[in-house]
Formats: structure tokens, sequence, C-alpha cells
């Protein structure tokens, strides 16, 4: 049997995804179709296909809050099935950077270099 493939999508890719999650999606697709990693924005921060059918990203909401619902739906329309990793959030706006500070503040060994970053720029955001 080919290996499945499983690429995280690049335009809304979560900061606090690990290898573990890359691992994880790798199992499941293999026992499926299809594995998808939801954003709490209703993107999805991660997508792997064992077979990408013909027009399956034709004419979706993308940036939406409705791009993740909507792939899901589309890859049940073609028969696939399905299934979903854990929710992640992304960094798209001011608000997703606080989010990760938070995140970070429990952790910061998960990202050293970025809490570095963040420790060197605090006086940009108006972090607690």
């Amino acid at each position: 049997m080919r290996r499945s493939t499983c690429h995280p999508h690049d335009p809304c890719l979560s900061p606090i995804l690990t290898s573990s999650h890359i691992i994880r999606a790798l199992q499941i697709v293999d026992a499926n179709d299809a594995v998808i990693g939801p954003c709490t924005d209703g993107g999805f921060y991660l997508l792997g296909l064992r077979k990408c059918p013909t027009g399956l990203f034709s004419n979706l909401p993308w940036s939406s809050s409705i791009t993740s619902q909507a792939v899901t739906r589309r890859l049940h329309r073609y028969g696939l099935k399905v299934a979903q990793m854990e929710m992640l959030f992304d960094i798209d706006v001011v608000d997703d950077l606080m989010r990760l500070y938070d995140y970070l503040s429990c952790e910061p060994l998960l990202a050293p270099a970025t809490w570095a970053w963040y420790s060197r720029n605090r006086s940009l955001f108006a972090f607690k």
C-alpha cells in the first residue's frame, strides 16, 4: 500500500502544532480517507488526504468561520471517511498573539524562541 500523505495547511498553521500532532494525523489518515485539524476560528491547521478528488478545493468559503465545516462536508460528499483532530488556534489577528502569549506564559519552553521574542518586544503589546 502506498504511504498516505499529510501536510499542514500553511496559510493557517497553528503555532501550537507539534510533531506529535503530525504523527497522530499520519496514523489517523492511514485508517481513514482524510483527517482535518480544525482551528477555533473556523479554519483548519492540517488536512491529510489519501487521495485528492478533482475539484475538492473549488469554490469553498476560504478564510471564513465555516471553512473547516465546508471542507469536511465536501469530503463527505465525495464519499470519503473523515476523522477530526483536536481543535487548535492559529494566528490571524493581534488578539491571537495575546492568546499565544497566555498559552506560552504557562509553558515557555514549548516555544523558547517565540517566548524570547515576546520578552524582547513586550512594549509592542498590552501584555498583562
